[in-house]
């Protein structure tokens, strides 16, 4: 038997997912450079490889993000 998710954690997660997916578009909009590309890029495989080994939940998926989110934000 296939157990669905509860909606609201899915439309939860979909939230935090796209948070994440317009945090990285606005950066790569700001930081059009070789630098910046490889920053951000290290940034999304460490978001791939935590949420696709871990399978974090909506409250570890949106810490991790807000974490991720910082360090875009300090990027120099």
């Amino acid at each position: 038997n296939v157990i669905l998710e509860d909606p609201t954690n899915f439309s939860e997660r979909l939230k935090i997912m796209m948070d994440f997916s317009n945090s990285v578009r606005e950066f790569r909009c700001s930081h059009q450079n070789d630098k910046a590309d490889q920053f951000i890029d290290s940034i999304a495989a460490v978001y791939d490889a935590m949420n696709v080994k871990h399978d974090l939940n909506n409250e570890a998926l949106a810490s991790m993000v807000e974490q991720l989110k910082s360090k875009m934000s300090n990027y120099q």
